[in-house]
């Protein structure tokens, strides 16, 4: 039985038709108004007519083109999916199927938490075997449980003094198969080959194992969700480690391996991911900036970025662990819980959703989504597997459902990929085109009706249509306010960018390893490679003299170069790993930056070429942001510590100031004359604090925005770019107003914020690869110093991402 596929994509038709009803709408009004057209003759009205429905066939052939060109654009960039799913109902009823995986020779292999057994199923012959797991046989169990619509959470474990419930489930490279046995406090182990069973008690009581992952080396790690730790079971020597979560009832969920060995997990109750350095055993822990967003399960990409459920969140989570960054996408359904999570060999991104009853898979590279219902109503789909052939498993535990379900994509061919440079150097496209195209046409088109309305001295009828010509254009002014530049190298993902003193804008294209330069006056762009390959560079500054100052997270180092002679010069932080994220350039010379693995500050002196280091005093602060005050003081912002830290490079001192709000996830530092500002996440505020006092102020963002970089204008105004809103917003301190400018550009994700010396605003679009400057003065001069908001319906489905 096939699935029902819902994708979001431009619809022709519609489009079409509403165009061809106006034309007829207008010529049947035309047609009506014999008092109007008196005095014409037959011929002249027929001219008329004749010339009116040729406008409105131009405009339509021209909406109509346009529309068929960017829907084609959006279905070549989406993988379309013929997908076919195909359901095994298991030979025990009510048996609540949980953990799956399949091992190489297509083997699906699942946990039957209530029947507590260990399910195989061989999908060329569709039959099952089930072994029942040696210490719960002849357990009684509470297999009552019901589907209930209004229901949050998974349902509840099953009862009994010795039943296992097997959860999740690995296969490891031998083929062994190990689970988590959530009430019977062990780890299990299944052979396979001699069909036998081993079991291992758990030393701590009442642990609550959950997930479980297996490393290189063949260690078993698994999370104790009743007691905040995470387990360690090495085979060999069949004994445990255990190792403590530093903050407790945290109810560690999901648990996954990095290429590295880095242990990731999940911390649903206190809306943090963790991990674990299983070489040096230290652990650290990231706040989720989404409050109850319950992070669950826990994945790894081939880029390394950690992606996660969030069940009361409604999203899929990403944590960058080189850009320290997270990113969220909302999912489709009001009542969505996403569950399981799956990481395919493209890098699509699968899951469940308890709620809605589907699996979605979400492609991070073209942000898009593919929906897949599953034909049996509410069955609750848990957990994913994938097969050697690349088709998808899961598990639907409805205890009417019962079944194990599998998904086989058939791809079509995608769009060729740009060659790198194309187009580079064009000029600007320009925002928002089909819309200037219909409201040029229809001026065009009031001023004809204009003319044959007037034609016999209708004054006030003139002025009426007067007045229309002339505060038409205004409707448009977010697509003129708003410029477009593509950048030259597709998929660049621009990130930080700055201002220099000639008016240049220079920008950091974080996926393609290179800094970029444009130029305003000219509309071109200049882009030139980064040395060292991989660099993932991510700040940038310029320095008094004109040279351009960047961090290199995954290289360690930071890189200068100099426009002039247009060469590069990199140097190695002295101490390995120091992952440097924000750099500043202070007018004294200095490049200080944040070596965010050593929670230190640094500074580096280009004459020199020496570096010198300072301990932060709270340890494991978390550093972001890096911003200077008018005495020269360097100010940065603590997530880990949630705090606002200050340091004074006349004596080397720092100085913390803790905020008001627990766990605020402070993002967007700048500062202005009268303060440091930034933005928190949690809270969704903008913060001001007053140097002279100490103290804090805070301004309750208008409809939920959340803050990702912040600037100044030379008005005083604080700008921040807003990517859950897709805008850019404005506040003036003088009179506690907020002004929000929706991007042309849909779900564009403004990356970035700065402002020129005629106040323009400029800012990157990570996802759609672009510059973009916001003609302030224009907007300015049609709002009339009033509070404006400019609104665009948000997409149910989105990519917001975070700096």
């Amino acid at each position: 039985m096939s699935p029902r596929l819902t994708k979001e994509h431009d619809n022709v038709i519609p489009a079409k038709a509403g165009i061809q009803s106006a034309g007829r709408d207008l010529d049947s009004h035309l047609r009506g108004n014999d008092t109007y057209l008196e005095g014409f003759s037959g011929d002249m009205y027929s001219i008329t007519s004749f010339i009116l429905r040729l406008l409105l066939v131009a405009v339509a052939s021209v909406g109509i083109a346009t529309n068929a060109q960017e829907a084609f654009a959006v279905d070549a960039a989406k993988e379309e999916a013929r997908s076919g799913v195909k359901e095994y109902p298991l030979p025990t009823p009510y048996s609540q199927p949980y953990g799956i995986a399949v091992d190489g020779k297509g083997i699906v292999w699942v946990t039957e938490q209530v029947a507590n057994k260990i399910g195989r199923l061989d999908p060329s012959s569709g039959t099952f075997k089930e072994y029942i797991i040696p210490s719960a046989k002849g357990a009684t169990t509470d297999s009552k449980w019901v589907y209930s619509p209004s229901e949050r959470t998974p349902p509840p474990s099953p009862s009994g003094s010795s039943a296992g419930s097997p959860l999740n489930m690995i296969i490891d490279s031998q083929g062994i198969l190990w689970f988590t046995e959530q009430l019977g406090n062990k780890i299990g182990r299944f052979d396979p080959a001699t069909e036998s069973f081993k079991e291992y008690a758990i030393p701590s009581v009442n642990s609550g194992p959950t997930d479980i992952v297996i490393d290189q080396e063949g260690t078993v790690w698994f999370t104790e969700w009743n007691i905040s730790r995470i387990g360690k079971f090495i085979p060999g020597k069949e004994t445990f480690i255990e190792y403590d979560i530093p903050t407790q009832n945290s109810r560690p969920a999901g648990i996954t391996i990095d290429k590295d060995g880095n242990v990731w997990f999940t911390e649903e109750a206190m809306d943090k991911i963790g991990v674990l350095d299983p070489k040096s055993l230290k652990l650290k822990e990231f706040a989720v900036p989404s409050l109850n967003s319950q992070p669950f399960d826990i994945a790894v990409d081939s880029k390394g970025n950690v992606w996660f459920t969030q069940k009361g969140g409604h999203k899929l989570g990403m944590f960058s662990p080189s850009q320290k960054e997270f990113s969220e996408v909302v999912v489709r359904g009001t009542n969505s819980v996403p569950l399981g999570i799956l990481i395919d060999r493209e890098d699509h991104i699968w899951f469940t959703d308890r709620m809605e009853g589907y699996v979605g898979r979400f492609d991070s590279y073209n942000t898009t989504f593919e929906i897949i219902n599953i034909p049996t109503a509410n069955s609750i789909p848990v957990q994913l597997a994938l097969a050697p052939d690349g088709s998808v498993w899961f598990t639907e535990s409805h205890r009417d459902a019962n079944n194990i379900g599998q998904i086989v994509l058939q791809k079509k061919a995608t769009a060729p990929v740009p060659v790198k440079g194309e187009k580079g150097a064009e000029g600007p496209t320009a925002g928002g085109s089909m819309k200037m195209v219909y409201i040029i046409s229809g001026i065009i088109l009031i001023g004809i009706i204009g003319f044959l309305l007037t034609r016999r001295g209708g004054k006030k009828t003139f002025l009426l249509v007067f007045l229309t010509l002339i505060f038409f254009p205004v409707y448009a002014y977010p697509e003129s306010a708003f410029k477009e530049y593509p950048l030259p190298t597709p998929y660049s993902f621009p990130t930080d960018i700055e201002v220099d003193k000639t008016g240049l804008i220079w920008y950091i294209g974080w996926g393609v390893n290179r800094l970029g330069v444009f130029n305003p006056v000219t509309e071109t762009f200049l882009e030139h490679e980064i040395p060292t390959r991989d660099s993932r560079a991510g700040s940038i500054a310029v320095d008094s003299k004109g040279n351009v100052w960047f961090s290199e997270q995954d290289a360690n180092k930071i890189g200068r170069f100099e426009p002039t002679g247009k060469t590069f010069k990199e140097y190695s932080l002295p101490n390995p790993q120091s992952s440097p994220t924000e750099i500043l350039a202070d007018p004294s010379g200095y490049i200080w930056y944040l070596a965010w693995n050593l929670n230190k500050l640094g500074r580096f002196d280009p004459k020199t070429s020496s570096f010198k280091e300072y301990e932060i005093p709270t340890s494991d602060s978390q550093p972001k942001e890096l911003a200077m005050d008018t005495q020269e003081n360097i100010w940065f912002l603590e997530q880990g510590g949630n705090k606002l830290g200050m340091f004074n490079p006349k004596n080397a001192s720092f100085k913390e100031y803790p905020l008001t709000t627990p766990f605020s996830s402070p993002y967007g530092l700048t500062v202005a004359s009268d303060g440091v500002w930034f933005g928190t996440g949690r809270n969704q505020k903008l913060v001001r604090f007053d140097i002279r006092t100490g103290k804090f102020k805070e301004y309750p963002l208008p409809k939920q925005l959340m803050i990702q970089t912040t600037t100044l204008d030379s008005k005083g105004n604080i700008w921040f770019s807003c990517k859950e809103e897709n805008k850019v917003a404005r506040f003036d301190p003088a009179t506690g107003k907020f002004t929000e400018f929706a991007i042309v550009t849909p779900d564009s994700q403004p990356f970035g914020v700065r402002a020129d010396k005629k106040n323009n605003i400029w800012f990157a679009e990570l996802a759609t690869n672009k510059l973009v400057r916001l003609d302030i003065s224009s907007v300015d001069k049609l709002s009339k110093g009033k509070n404006l908001t400019i609104e665009i319906p948000p997409s149910k489905e989105k990519l917001i991402i975070r700096k």
